[in-house]
């Protein structure tokens, strides 16, 4: 089979998409090929993470870390997409470099292999940073990359160069000894802490689900890792001999590590469904926005967040200004969860500064939901606070007094009931008496005593000694040490009984204490009841009163309202279809068609029209001047001739 990284550089023509690497490998079926299944940046472009300043920042932003399917960690360069900004200062440290690592090492010394291969590589490094990137000036900060060859590129463009893989770095371990490939289902992303280490190294997290060791649900894993940067990984290129290839993949070895690695732990298979074991399959992680040292496991059935330090730790270390008793510290727990038969089908997370700081997830049954991410970490470093504290409290040493009360009460509970202890001794000391009562004594003298007599005798002392004597002592050994016992427990509680009239005293003191409150508050609340009920007064003589006319006149207003609401959309339609008709006449204009008939006839009726003009101007002229006649023999003043002469002129302009 072949794996390819194809690069769409956003053009509209067929020529911006390019394919810079593949892979070949061994098909050997879905579960046992080698295939890839994700790839990522090393770092992101020195443009976007401002380190100008380092020599070989600009060689991670090239390169590329490629996951297979059984585990290993794989790295490419150079991946560059055409228009993509870099700084400038950060290609001319880069090409400077490897002009400086040409001219150190040594292509012609057979005592040094190694120094030709590192040549070599550096040489082809230079040629593709000088063709990619062209003449670079001072002038601008950023400067443009030129991934597809154009007209003025040669035919043998290193722009053409297929890229080589490089490695393998590393491989994920695996789990309790249980093997547990990557599969399908695996994912790697840059993760670059909080910033706070060093620019000597970049991390990042591979995500996958593995087999739990009783072979039941998957369970999320989460390992954490460092890369060298720097000029760890250079352009390299297929052209390279086979024996020039394994000696720079020998010298990747150790260059990357897992530095932590987080297991979730998984509901318990017995009380597992099917749903639920074959919705849990995929995986991916989405590297926080907001905070570079938190990222987000997701799965089918739920989100998980895990906070680590490790990356910053290290990059302390190893830049020289971590500390020694520093240690990682790593948390993850359960953001959102998904009931069966329901599946997460997308999640975004944004760090948008109106949006906030959210996570958005929308399930397989259609419902969305929304999480603020800094509020549950809040409740989360809150718990764990609140679960330290209370496991501090039970490592507290207890009291004397309780300690003493304590074991007391365990010796107590450890001792048989006393009558259980005496009853059988009673029981043979009742037998002993019994049989002592049988002896009947005589008259004999001692100096009458035979030796069946004093036989008698010693047998009977024998007898009481072993039957009465002896359990009397037993019994009195066993009353003391139960009266001493009892002593104990009796002072035991009288300490205690003293601890309690303590405590009783104490919430006497706080009881009058808080009744002293009590009454203050009562009295404070009388205060406020009183207060209040002014300020109510207060509002009502405030409540703003009018009189009937203006009733009347804000009714008639609401009436009018109302009239006007309702002639609205009458005069809306009426609107509308006067706008039809008044596009229509404009586009449209009208056009009458007339005969030759009726503009004859027209003709003669505006010639009739000038005549009846003419005849009444005529007529009018005869009565003005009859008018000014009377006037004049009136003997009234002449004043008016002016607006005479300007009723004439306006007769005139008619005319």
């Amino acid at each position: 089979g072949e794996d390819s990284v194809v690069l769409f550089h956003g053009g509209t023509s067929a020529s911006a998409v390019s394919v810079p690497l593949k892979r070949g490998y061994e098909d050997l079926g879905s579960d046992s090929s080698d295939s890839l299944v994700d790839v990522c940046f090393a770092s992101p472009s020195p443009a976007a993470a401002g380190e100008e300043d380092s020599t070989t920042v600009l060689f991670p932003s090239l390169s590329v870390l490629l996951l297979s399917r059984t585990g290993c960690v794989h790295a490419a360069s150079p991946i560059v997409f055409d228009g993509a900004l870099y700084s400038t200062r950060a290609v001319v440290n880069a090409s400077q470099y490897l002009r400086e690592e040409i001219d150190r090492l040594d292509n012609n010394d057979p005592a040094k292999p190694e120094e030709a291969v590192l040549w070599r590589r550096a040489r082809a490094a230079a040629y593709f940073i000088d063709e990619a990137f062209g003449t670079l000036t001072d002038r601008s900060v950023y400067v443009k990359a030129s991934a597809l060859t154009g007209i003025r590129d040669g035919p043998q463009s290193s722009k053409e160069w297929p890229i080589s893989i490089q490695g393998p770095m590393l491989a994920i371990p695996d789990v309790d000894d249980v093997p547990s490939p990557t599969g399908t289902y695996g994912c790697v992303v840059p993760f670059s802490g909080t910033g706070t280490g060093s620019s000597l190294v970049s991390g990042f997290a591979v995500g996958r689900l593995v087999s739990s060791s009783d072979g039941g649900t998957k369970q999320a894993r989460v390992d954490i890792g460092i890369l060298s940067s720097g000029a760890t990984i250079l352009p390299r290129f297929e052209f390279e001999s086979e024996a020039d290839a394994d000696c720079v993949d020998e010298m990747l070895e150790g260059v990357a590590a897992f530095v932590e690695a987080i297991q979730f732990e998984s509901p318990d298979v017995s009380q597992t469904d099917d749903s639920t074991k074959a919705r849990t399959t995929r995986c991916t992680l989405i590297p926080d926005p907001v905070d570079g040292s938190t990222l987000h496991h997701v799965s089918n059935s739920g989100v998980v967040t895990v906070t680590t330090n490790a990356v910053d730790l290290v990059g302390r270390k190893v830049g020289g200004n971590g500390h020694g008793d520093e240690e990682i510290s790593t948390s993850a727990w359960s953001l959102l969860e998904v009931s069966a038969p329901a599946a997460l089908e997308g999640v975004g997370v944004s760090g948008d500064a109106h949006l906030g700081h959210i996570l958005v997830a929308r399930s397989s049954d259609g419902s969305m939901e929304a999480i603020n991410i800094t509020a549950a970490q809040y409740l989360q470093e809150a718990s764990k606070l609140a679960s330290k504290n209370v496991a501090e409290r039970a490592l507290l040493p207890v009291s004397s007094a309780q300690t003493e009360s304590d074991e007391a009460l365990k010796a107590m509970e450890s001792v048989p009931p006393l009558h259980e202890l005496i009853a059988p001794i009673i029981q043979d000391i009742s037998s002993g008496l019994a049989g002592m009562g049988k002896i009947v004594g005589g008259a004999t003298r001692p100096q009458d005593a035979t030796t069946g007599t004093v036989a008698t005798v010693l047998d009977t002392k024998a007898s009481c000694e072993k039957e009465i004597i002896l359990p009397l002592k037993q019994l009195h050994r066993l009353s003391t040490a139960r009266r001493q016992l009892l002593q104990d427990m009796y002072e035991s509680q009288m300490n205690q009984i003293e601890q309690l009239r303590n405590m009783v005293e104490t919430l006497r003191v706080r009881m009058d204490a808080t009744n002293d409150k009590k009454a203050v508050a009562e009295a404070n609340a009388t205060a406020l009841s009183q207060r209040s009920a002014a300020v109510l007064s207060a509002a009502r003589d405030l409540v703003p009163t009018i009189t009937e006319a203006e009733h009347e006149y804000y009714m008639q207003l609401k009436r009018y309202d109302a009239s006007s609401k309702k002639w609205q959309g009458h005069i809306d339609t009426m609107k509308k279809r006067a706008d039809k008709l008044c596009d229509t006449a404009g586009s449209n204009p009208c056009a009458l068609e007339i005969s030759a008939d009726d503009m004859t006839h027209m003709t003669e009726l505006l010639k009739g029209q000038g005549s009846q003009l003419k005849f009444s101007t005529r007529k009018f002229d005869k009565l003005d001047r009859e008018t000014k006649r009377i006037m004049k023999a009136a003997g009234v003043n002449d004043d008016s001739r002016g607006e005479g002469n300007g009723k004439e002129n306006v007769q005139g302009q008619s005319q």
